[in-house]
Formats: structure tokens, sequence, C-alpha cells
């Protein structure tokens, strides 16, 4: 704190008084501005917001006590340090003046030295006061940003929350989150920045240089600028290198467009705090996506069929219990579709088992192929025969469904020099069942009318379908 950074008003009826005050302040440096009445004295406080106040006790248009009672009213300007000046002795006088919220009182006339001592000393107090309500306020903050960064799983939103909050506690120009490519280029991933700031897209890839940096006293820390912003732009920068293990993740770069507000340590200190929380959250974000995934991968063994790669039966009744469900709500039409590989024992037998499966394999996607909607499913549901399920698709639309798999088993003329059937190659036999579910109804019906329609497209000679009623 510096003299020449503080102001002080001088309150006084009395212009010789004013006149003693301003030869012993002025000399250390102090900023001075004065009031010869109470509500002049109200007038300069509401325009110039002093850091210290000199104030006469008694006087004539609004005596000190009053003009404390007002200034204590109002949230602007109640922290405002006030000294009373009095001639009086009288110790109701300084009891009322403490009670009213003066922190100290001088008498008249004053001995220079006291004078001086006591108003430095309430500004270092009140100086300390509010470096300690900032800091308070950072720390709550930067706890705001911690229990933010770990709220979510979602590294786009931890990060982008995080330079905001950034932006905000330190009245940045600029925010940037800048993740590492390759040596010296780094994609934006979250930024934020002030009305007046040039900004770049997220996704933009930047070169970034190191320098080192000419405000940190300790030199342990780099600057990092993307190359392309107008550097006169930003007057101030801080940056910070977000690590993985040993490995740069990233960089944090902080951007100030205003000379005055150079950099200190505690606000560096503050970042850091904030960068190794966001370490953690990357990692925890990472673990998260690898659980995903596997649980994804795990999710895809459980439901799909190792060979064809089309959904199993496990899948099959799960699903299709799921839709007769929904479906019963709806009072909409559910559709199954039940296939079979005519003579596919008999290509067994004479191709052999591995020619089988690649069979097998073959015929599962050409009949997921046909299935175009998201809610259709193709599944295995047992050796050689496949099911599909159509939701909310009537009789009609099934038969249509069931041409086009009986259409792309054919296209793709696997030999079959077993069969029964005029042609030699790999056909098969659809039983098409169609029902609306109803809660007095059973799945179970769906299956025996697509059962005995599989049935009767076999008996009748295969390589057709049949309608199950």
């Amino acid at each position: 704190m510096k003299p020449e950074d503080c102001l002080l008003l001088v309150v006084d009826d009395n212009p010789d008084n004013l006149k003693v005050l301003r030869g012993l302040l002025s000399p250390p440096g102090y900023k001075l501005t004065f009031a010869m009445g109470g509500k002049q004295a109200l007038d300069r406080v509401k325009k110039a917001k002093p850091d210290l106040i000199l104030l006469d006790l008694m006087m004539p248009d609004m005596d000190g006590f009053q003009v404390c009672e007002w200034l204590k009213a109002d949230s602007n300007f109640k922290d405002i340090p006030l000294i009373f000046l009095t001639a009086s002795q009288e110790k109701d006088h300084l009891l009322q003046a403490f009670e009213k919220g003066a922190i100290d009182y001088l008498t008249k006339p004053f001995h220079p030295p006291e004078l001086l001592a006591r108003v430095k000393t309430h500004l270092e107090l009140k100086h300390l006061r509010e470096q300690s309500q900032r800091q308070a306020e950072k720390e709550l903050i930067l706890l705001k940003i911690i229990q933010g960064i770990h709220y979510s799983l979602n590294l786009e939103e931890i990060l982008t929350t995080t330079v905001f909050s950034i932006q905000g506690l330190f009245d940045a120009s600029r925010v940037m989150i800048c993740r590492c490519v390759s040596e010296g280029e780094y994609g934006i991933v979250a930024i934020a920045h002030s009305a007046n700031a040039k900004t770049l897209p997220i996704g933009e890839t930047v070169k970034i240089q190191p320098l080192a940096n000419p405000e940190s006293k300790d030199r342990q820390f780099k600057i990092y600028y993307p190359i392309g912003l107008d550097r006169k732009e930003v007057k101030t920068q801080l940056s910070v290198p977000i690590y993985q293990q040993n490995d740069l993740w990233g960089i944090l770069i902080v951007d100030r467009d205003d000379i005055s507000k150079a950099w200190h340590s505690p606000e560096y200190e503050i970042l850091v705090r904030i960068i190794e929380q966001i370490a953690i959250a990357i990692k925890q974000s990472q673990l998260y996506d690898a659980l995903q995934q596997a649980n994804q991968e795990l999710e895809r063994l459980v439901n799909v069929d190792a060979l064809t790669q089309v959904a199993n039966r496990r899948y099959f009744d799960q699903y299709l219990e799921q839709e007769w469900r929904r479906l019963q709500r709806e009072a909409l039409p559910l559709s199954l579709i039940l296939c079979d590989i005519d003579y596919f024992k008999q290509y067994n037998d004479t191709y052999g088992h591995i020619i089988g499966d690649y069979c097998l394999e073959q015929v599962a996607q050409a009949l997921s192929s046909i299935l175009k909607r998201p809610a259709d499913l193709i599944a295995r549901y047992g050796g050689e025969e496949f099911a599909a399920i159509l939701p909310n698709t009537p009789l009609k639309g099934a038969i249509t469904v069931a041409e086009y798999m009986q259409q792309a088993i054919g296209d793709l003329k696997i030999p079959h020099m077993a069969t029964k059937l005029p042609e030699p190659i790999v056909t098969i036999s659809l039983g098409i069942a169609c029902v609306t579910p109803t809660p007095h109804s059973h799945l179970i019906r769906l299956l025996d009318f697509a059962d005995r329609a599989l049935y009767e497209a076999k008996h009748k000679g295969r390589n057709r379908y049949a309608i199950g009623v």
C-alpha cells in the first residue's frame, strides 16, 4: 500500500483546520479531497468513495454523528474507516462516536506524528481487511470451481465451466485451454473471452511458442501464446502447463488487456491449484470413458452372436418382450419373421462346418441389410434359424420385408449342391406373423404363429414364406 494510492476525505467547517490538515497530510503523498460541511461530505463520498474519512464532530448543518450514521447505513460506504476530529473531551461524545461506527478519534489541536500514525495504521488495516476479503472470495470461487470440475465426468463440460469460472475470477479478457496435438501445435478445447477480446473457434489448431516469463520472479514457469493473436491486445498473460503423469497434455492460458493488472504469485498459485484439479478430472474422465467403452463392449459380447455378429437369442427374447409391452401400451402391431436356411444339415455335411459357419455369416449380414429402421432387429434364433422383430409393422409390411430377405439370400448365389431344390444355391424358408398386443394376450401367441408359419413354408417345399394365423 502506497500513500499516493490512498484518497482521504477531510471534513471540517473551519478553513484553518483544513489548511492545517492539508499541510500535515500532503507531504507523505496522500491524495486529498475536502468538504466544509456534512452534506457536502456526503456528496464527496458518493463521487469519490475515499479510502478514509477524517470527520469533524461538530458542524452546523449536519453534525459528524449524522454523517457517520448515514454512511454506516449504506452498504457501499459502510466499510470506509472514519476518524472523528473533535475539540470535545467529553466521554459521552466519544462513546457516541464509537457507537455510530467511528474507528478512532483525534482531539484538536492535532499532534502531527500521532495524526499521521493513526491515518497510516487505519489505512493499512483497511488494506489488510480488503486483501483478506478478496482472498476469501477467491477461495470461495476456487472451491466452487473445484466442485464444478468434479461434478461432471464430461470433459468438455468440465473444461468449458473452468475457463468461464477463471475468466470471472481474474477479470481476464481471454481464457483458453489448449490440448497438445504435436510438438508446438495445440488444439483449442475450451475458450472464454470478454466482449472486446479476439477469440478463436473451438477445435482450431494453433502454434504456441514457449517464452521465459519476464514477470515471474522465481522464473519457474513459462508463458505460452498462440501465434496469430494480436499481441497488442494482450498486456499481461499467465499460463500453466497441464500434465498427465509426465506428459504435457495441454496448456491453460489467461490473458488480461489491462497493463495495470500484473500477475502476482498468489494468483499463479490459485491457477496451479485449479490445474491440479483439472488434471485429476481429465484422468477421471479418461477412466470413465474407458469404463464406458468396456461396458459397451461387454454388452455387445453379451448381446451379440459371436459368429454372425447379429443379436443373439438372449437379446432377442429381451427385446421382443420390451417391444411387446411398448406396443401394447400404444395399441400398434408387432410383426415377427422366423427364417430357416433350407437343407443346412446337408450343406454342413457336404462342405464342412468351417464353410457352414461362413455361410451363416453371409446369410446373417444379408438379412441384416434388409432392415433399415432403428427399431427393427435381426437375431440368430438358434442353429441355422434367424428371426426379425418388426415393431409397428402391419402384416403387409412384414410380407414385403420377407420377400426382400428371400431375394437377398438368393442374390448371394451361395453354391449348395446337396439341396433338394431345383436351383443348387442356398435358400431360406420364412414364417410371418403379426399381432397387435393387448393386455389379455401374450407374446407366446406371436411366436407360435410365426413358428407354425415357418413349418408350413418348409412343408410346402421350402424357399418360400407362409403366414401364420
